[in-house]
């Protein structure tokens, strides 16, 4: 699976510059396409974002997968206080995105957790096949094909 260079916000690293399992990043990928969700690093705004947790030192054998919101939301909330609309927003588009996503992943296969002390949502690894066969995923958007 290749995606292209990472887009011009600060806040997205490809799966490679995250040295993700690629068997996982390809399960999540198919998932998230089969549901229609789009993916943050082919957006380069909103969308099923694939990272790590600790340092980004050496390979890894997990994916730390989130809803990255729109860069606009992000730093509006980041410059209000907590109780303010739009923290308040973010914290229930959060909530709301890793419910989806835990439910979507879980039904397609893969093993999840969250982790005891961050709540990161984590996929593990493949305990079942996939709703559909790899290569019968919906192709990207047309505007983001190469």
């Amino acid at each position: 699976m290749e995606i292209s260079a990472t887009p011009a916000t600060s806040r997205l690293r490809t799966p490679e510059e995250h040295q993700l399992p690629a068997y996982l990043v390809e399960r999540i990928y198919h998932a998230a396409r089969l549901a229609g969700l789009p993916l943050a690093i082919e957006t380069g705004d909103a969308g099923v974002y694939l990272e790590r947790e600790g340092p980004l030192a050496g390979p890894t054998d997990h994916v730390v997968v989130s809803w990255h919101v729109p860069d606009h939301l992000f730093l509006t909330a980041m410059d209000q206080p907590l109780q303010a609309p739009a923290p308040t927003f973010l914290n229930a588009v959060y909530q709301a995105t890793d419910h989806v996503l835990t439910t979507l992943l879980d039904n397609s296969g893969l093993e999840t957790r969250h982790h005891p002390r961050t709540g990161a949502l984590t996929v593990l690894g493949i305990t079942g096949p996939p709703p559909t066969p790899l290569n019968d995923t919906p192709p990207k958007p047309a505007d983001q094909q190469a």
